[in-house]
């Protein structure tokens, strides 16, 4: 007695599509636009009866290279779980057979957009690629070599070639193998000062985004905090070098009160041996609201101009 499951039979054949373990059988079966239930069970009674007499015939002439005959449709299935995979299988299954009836009947995949119908009749017939400024596809079917140089990037560069603006060396900085402080000789580098209040004392210090560390010599830090002694100060774990690769000795490192503008709280500073300027570096920035202006500004007049051109075909992607 069947039960009502609509299309025994295909869902039998897909079953057994689906759970041969000879891979040539499959291919064979899938390969087939007309399979059928009965076809298929032909199909594998017949692999499964050569392979047997070629196994014969092996055993018969050399027993040494016989092996154990492997059924070509055994499927075992011991709970949901496995039933679950099985169907998750068959509809793969599916889907592979219509990808070989389709290319068996002549149907043509797009060269414009890789889909299901004529060139004639793809929508991004009249699109322009992206990647190689070409017209008649579409980016994810672009054939062409990477280009190293986009016009838009030879542009972009042209652009920061030309710009006259001076940037701070972040890269530059390294902690805590070696922090690096201090400036450099350039001729075009201006030097930027702000005086703020450590433990309620007036310090002008100089803003240096190319020192990770905020940094005081001991002579200045006496002068501000007369009462302030060295072992009142954290040990430190920093090891500083200016931009010569000399050591700065480092005498400790301590949280004192720092007002500026809006702020006012307590910040870690280094205090070093030598007769050091006073830096402020760029742990203190987030702090004090300092930010770094003339390297980040990316313009979108032209990205924008693209979007608008070419509204309708970026609407399709």
């Amino acid at each position: 007695m069947h039960c009502e499951f609509q299309d025994l039979d295909d869902a039998l054949m897909d079953r057994i599509v689906c759970g041969v373990r000879d891979i040539r059988l499959q291919r064979r079966l899938l390969a087939r636009p007309d399979l059928t239930l009965q076809k298929a069970i032909e199909e594998a009674v017949a692999l499964e009866a050569a392979e047997r007499s070629a196994q014969e015939i092996r055993k018969a002439s050399s027993p040494r290279l016989a092996r154990k005959p492997v059924p070509v449709h055994h499927e075992e299935a011991s709970s949901d779980e496995a039933f679950s995979s099985e169907d998750d299988d068959v509809h793969q299954t599916k889907r592979e057979r219509r990808k070989f009836q389709q290319k068996s009947k002549g149907q043509s995949e797009c060269a414009g957009c890789r889909g299901n119908h004529s060139r004639a009749k793809c929508q991004f017939r009249d699109a322009i690629c992206r990647k190689c400024s070409r017209r008649g596809h579409i980016t994810k079917v672009c054939q062409s070599a990477p280009s190293d140089t986009s016009p838009t990037t030879r542009k972009s560069k042209s652009s920061l070639q030309s710009a006259k603006e001076s940037c701070f060396a972040l890269t530059n900085c390294y902690c805590p193998s070696g922090t690096r402080i201090g400036q450099t000789d350039s001729p075009t580098r201006r030097k930027l000062n702000v005086t703020v209040l450590i433990e309620g004392a007036p310090c002008d210090m100089e803003i240096d985004s190319r020192s990770a560390l905020s940094i005081v010599s001991w002579s200045t830090i006496k002068r501000l905090v007369p009462q302030v002694s060295k072992r009142q100060l954290d040990s430190h774990r920093v090891h500083l070098r200016d931009y010569q690769g000399n050591d700065i000795p480092v005498v400790g490192i301590g949280r004192f009160q720092i007002a500026f503008k809006d702020f006012s709280g307590l910040l870690r500073l280094v205090v070093v041996e030598d007769q050091q300027p006073s830096l402020l570096g760029l742990d203190w920035f987030d702090a004090l609201s300092l930010e770094v202006t003339g390297i980040n500004c990316i313009s979108n007049t032209e990205t924008e101009g693209l979007v608008k051109d070419f509204a309708e075909v970026l609407t399709a992607l």
